[in-house]
């Protein structure tokens, strides 16, 4: 009787605890609104939400976000960032959070759906053309050959094809 009686009063005081102390309620979602390839990079645009402290972007070269980066904006009116120092025409997915900061830490909102974009590649991107003239390579010393050095643009240009070693 004593035990039912103390379950009772615990689950009395329980439900006078209104549920904002027990979990901070999430801040508003955001959305990409433009994503924009550059090279070796890239830019993402989001809308802007009242009532956040900034912003979370999250970017990976997996689908499932498995080994994701990510880049924390703390400026709440900044609707946009770009991210540099990325491998060229790589495929990246993308997707952005707001946060909140309280003083028991940040509380983040859910991600944006994921979007994906592919890196640009360098014009100016140094290649090596074989004595022949018929392949190019990306790394100079592929088959300890002797190389003419030149641009992607130029190689490409000509109608020579990648060695299939390093390319």
């Amino acid at each position: 009787m004593k035990k039912a009686l103390s379950i009772l009063f615990a689950l009395c005081i329980l439900l006078s605890i209104p549920t904002a102390s027990f979990a901070a309620t999430k801040p508003a979602s955001t959305s990409i609104s433009s994503l924009s390839a550059k090279v070796g990079g890239f830019k993402v645009s989001w809308y802007k939400r009242s009532k956040v402290t900034g912003y979370q972007i999250q970017y990976a070269t997996k689908s499932n976000f498995s080994n994701a980066k990510k880049k924390t904006v703390s400026d709440k009116t900044k609707t946009s960032k770009t991210i540099t120092g990325l491998k060229q025409k790589k495929r990246y997915y993308v997707r952005v959070r707001t946060y909140v900061k309280k003083s028991n830490g940040n509380v983040y909102s859910s991600w944006s759906k994921k979007k994906s974009i592919t890196t640009k590649a360098s014009a100016s991107t140094t290649v090596y053309i074989t004595p022949t003239g018929k392949k190019y390579h990306k790394n100079s010393h592929c088959n300890g050959g002797t190389y003419i050095k030149s641009t992607l643009k130029e190689a490409k240009r000509r109608g020579l094809t990648p060695c299939s070693k390093c390319c």
